[in-house]
């Protein structure tokens, strides 16, 4: 035993932790493996850093830095080296929670001379959560995140997860972001414009080009301008080079409140090299055609060429309005379950207050996140995007934040720092069109349109013995009882000069959907899709049935084994076009309609667009 009163001289420094060696070999072997040209590791294993153990950096080839990862380095038993696994304490995934940097953790089996990893992020975190019972719980990690000296898929996992983490934190949604690198991209164009000095045919050639172009973004695809193009009256052009077999190009909206030349000259395209990184492929983007000058060739076929890239990357990350209170009542409910520890709201609630809604995205949450951030001084405007608070655990200090964020509203307070409210998950701005659609109609309350428990939480797509299967039944009979209709007034609202081609029932009068839930409980449940003809007129129609439902009037015995094409139904006789499956995935995404209205639309668009490929101009 120590003596505490033994004199400074004879005392001995503190000594290093009984575990140092094995962490200090841990931190070695990690390094080892790492590539040095892509991978620059900072790490101390004496807990100098607290919650993790320092942090590694990414670069380019060319040693510019990419972003940083923050790293919690383990040793992995040998015990553990086919399922790898370690312990973590509460404080660490808390800690992972809050973070901002993206954390991994990493566990190194020293005699193998390999390292496994997995990202500590909000799954991880929420499937810990769900199993927790102490201080400490058990991550698995998946065994194909090996880190052996040899293969480095490791490198682009990571500067993913370094990719996400930066538009989480500079909190803006995939489609602001879009409509301030347009604003950056005309900003950089305007030091290569200059006065066309063209050919008279080469003009009429590009007018020709640009009058198609226009037309179709402003009859089929407006809701493309509408989305993006607001502030833009008309798509002009910059012209890079322009020969009878080439030619280089970057479309450029022109501003409503200027009076730009519809048709203008780039510099050389050294231009577009000293700004590669800019025009890469994202909105506004640099298109050069080297073995045949399209807009002289086929003007039309280039245009909708053009926009098909450019529709289907907005797609991606908008989901356009219905004007119909279903899809207004669903995508609100959804976006409260999923922030309503952040909105203040409890949860699992049949209805809850629009009102209440509205005041606290538009009001309140504005001045608790201003509050509850430290900005520097040259701060006046920031995007917050609410993403990050997903499924957050509720606690007292964020009931204490709101409480005084509305304290303060009532004072006429009005924070330094603007706030915007974000998001990717839900497009920030649909919310707002749904909230002020239901209030403007006089309803009080967002209603939940479906059941909330259709099983676990974690995983409960393929935990199918698990599945609430009343549940999922009367969400799929609501969902079926909707969707036609919905989906139609999607295309009236957004494609109304494309109704013909996306019509849901385009060769079809009638639909069956069937739900199979096999009594093998390891056997994932489905829906056969029936698409049929009727003998007689009828009003095109969808119907849902159970597989088991004697009144269902198709039977896959029957068509397998008899080989039969037609069923009757309430007196109508049917023929059967043709048999597809879905999968149930999109009745557990964030808003069901919406996943499965993008799917038929992106198919429909897609063969729309192949029929375009060799469409000739009748110029």
């Amino acid at each position: 035993m120590e003596n505490d009163d033994q004199p400074i001289i004879d005392s001995f420094p503190a000594p290093y932790p009984k575990t140092s060696p094995t962490e200090l070999q841990s931190k070695i072997t990690f390094e080892s493996l790492l590539s040095t040209v892509y991978v620059k590791p900072d790490l101390r294993v004496m807990d100098k850093y607290p919650n993790t153990d320092g942090h590694i950096e990414l670069t380019d080839q060319q040693q510019h830095p990419i972003g940083k990862i923050e790293v919690q380095l383990k040793t992995l038993a040998d015990d553990d080296l086919i399922t790898p696994k370690y312990q973590c304490a509460k404080h660490f995934l808390k800690y992972c929670s809050d973070s901002i940097l993206p954390v991994i953790l990493v566990a190194v089996n020293n005699a193998q001379k390999k390292a496994f990893w997995i990202s500590v992020d909000e799954d991880v975190i929420i499937d810990a959560d769900q199993r927790i019972n102490g201080e400490t719980v058990n991550i698995k990690i998946p065994y194909e995140n090996c880190i052996d000296g040899q293969n480095h898929a490791y490198l682009a996992a990571w500067e993913k997860l370094i990719q996400v983490a930066r538009t989480k934190v500079k909190g803006y949604n995939g489609l602001l972001q879009d409509k301030e690198l347009l604003e950056t991209k005309l900003e950089v164009l305007e030091e290569g414009l200059r006065p066309s000095t063209l050919s008279p045919e080469a003009l009429a050639e590009i007018h020709i080009f640009l009058n198609h172009y226009n037309t179709i973004l402003e009859t089929e695809f407006a809701v493309l301008k509408q989305t993006l193009y607001t502030r833009y009256w008309k798509i002009g052009i910059g012209i890079a080079s322009y020969t009878m077999d080439r030619c280089a190009f970057v479309l450029i909206p022109l501003d409503i409140g200027r009076n730009d030349p519809i048709i203008r000259e780039l510099a050389p395209d050294s231009f577009f090299k000293r700004h590669e990184a800019l025009f890469d492929g994202t909105i506004l983007s640099y298109a050069a055609y080297i073995s045949q000058n399209n807009i002289r060739t086929n003007p039309l076929a280039l245009s909708y060429s053009l926009l098909k890239s450019e529709f289907f990357r907005i797609m991606g990350k908008y989901n356009f309005p219905i004007n119909d209170p279903v899809i207004a009542h669903e995508y609100l409910i959804s976006f409260i379950d999923s922030f309503w520890v952040t909105l203040g709201f409890e949860p699992e609630q049949n209805t809850y207050a629009l009102k209440q809604l509205n005041f606290i995205l538009r009001e309140v949450l504005p001045v608790e996140v201003a509050q509850s951030h430290n900005f520097a001084d040259w701060v006046k405007e920031f995007n917050y995007n609410i993403d990050g608070t997903k499924n957050t655990r509720l606690h007292p200090n964020l009931t204490k934040r709101k409480e005084a964020a509305i304290s303060l509203l009532k004072t006429d307070f009005v924070p330094v720092v603007k706030v915007t409210i974000s998001s990717e998950l839900y497009h920030i701005e649909l919310i707002y069109y749904y909230l002020d659609l239901l209030l403007q109609s006089g309803e009080e309350n967002a209603v939940r349109v479906y059941h909330a428990e259709m099983g676990p939480k974690i995983n409960m797509k393929f935990n199918w013995a698990a599945w609430n299967r009343p549940a999922i039944f009367a969400n799929l009979e609501l969902f079926f009882k909707n969707f036609t209709r919905l989906y139609q007034k999607y295309v009236y609202h957004n494609f109304r000069h494309l109704q013909e081609e996306l019509n849901f029932f385009d060769h079809f009068d009638t639909i069956f959907y069937v739900l199979v839930f096999d009594d093998d409980l390891t056997n994932q449940p489905f829906l056969e899709v029936y698409k049929l003809n009727a003998a007689t007129e009828v009003l095109p129609q969808n119907y849902f049935f159970k597989q088991s439902d004697p009144a269902c009037p198709v039977s896959r015995k029957e068509r397998f084994e008899m080989d039969k094409w037609d069923c009757d139904l309430n007196g109508v006789h049917y023929k059967i076009l043709s048999v597809g499956v879905q999968t149930l995935d999109f009745l557990f995404e964030l808003s069901p309609t919406y996943s499965l209205i993008n799917k038929q639309i992106t198919k429909k668009l897609k063969e729309f667009f192949k029929s375009k490929e060799e469409v000739r101009d009748t110029y």
